[in-house]
């Protein structure tokens, strides 16, 4: 009798810390876990997760390519930069970060885009930059405001919608 009661708080013990770590998990572990969602069939998905397919669908031809945004040349020409604020699956999410940008003051903006597997996500950027330079300076308020993870990628501009 010891032993069940033994194992059956081992289980509690293991599922409470692992349904801590999953609240506390970074966006750099959680967003490739909700892209695997969004590879669920219809009937299995999440909806407070993932969007819905006439919210944010593949064949919308307002989708960007998001690797067409990244800034990997450190010297590339763009008209403008914007900070990366999230990538979510869902624009019910992308909205609360909008809602909370702007209860710090910062505009936001947010775009469809699609990732390199043809996924779609909501991209929600701040700021408008003329050099990478100015948009790394920048950071460093929002980090410290939203309490976002430091090294916020650097996008091109994209189209807003």
């Amino acid at each position: 009798m010891l032993k069940k009661t033994g194992f059956i708080m081992l289980i509690i013990f293991f599922g409470a810390v692992m349904f801590l770590l999953g609240i506390v998990s970074p966006n750099k572990v959680r967003q490739p876990i909700l892209a695997q969602l969004s590879l669920l069939p219809a009937w299995l998905s999440i909806p407070s997760l993932m969007s819905s397919s006439a919210d944010a669908s593949p064949a919308n031809a307002s989708l960007i390519p998001y690797e067409s945004l990244l800034v990997t040349n450190l010297k590339a020409d763009a008209a403008s930069y914007t900070l990366q604020v999230g990538l979510f699956p869902a624009k019910l999410q992308a909205d609360a970060m909008v809602k909370r940008l702007q209860h710090y003051g910062y505009q936001s903006n947010i775009a469809r885009v699609v990732d390199k597997y043809g996924l779609p996500w909501v991209l929600v950027t701040t700021g408008t930059f003329d050099t990478q330079d100015n948009a790394k300076n920048a950071e460093l308020s929002l980090v410290i405001d939203l309490g976002l993870a430091p090294e916020l990628p650097i996008l091109k501009s994209p189209p807003t919608s």
